[in-house]
């Protein structure tokens, strides 16, 4: 039998459902414009808001940045 903090455990959400599910609506903007603005390609980014592409630790300060939150809030760990 597995114990509670085993079966608690919970995956953090892909950033990409972060950014589709919250930033796109609230931004309301396409994906394209948000590509654009971010200085990223189409293709990257709605690869990324489908989930078939992760941040890699380079990107999450410049879309940060660009986007006024954290980094953190992509899931990366920024190292020092």
């Amino acid at each position: 039998m597995a114990n509670d903090a085993e079966e608690m455990k919970l995956e953090p959400p892909h950033p990409g459902e972060y950014i589709r599910e919250d930033i796109l609506p609230e931004l309301k903007m396409q994906v394209t414009e948000l590509a654009a603005h971010l200085g990223v390609s189409r293709v990257a980014l709605s690869e990324l808001i489908n989930e078939k592409r992760a941040v890699s630790t380079a990107r999450p300060r410049t879309e940060g940045t660009n986007l006024r939150f954290e980094p953190s809030c992509f899931g990366v760990r920024q190292g020092r």
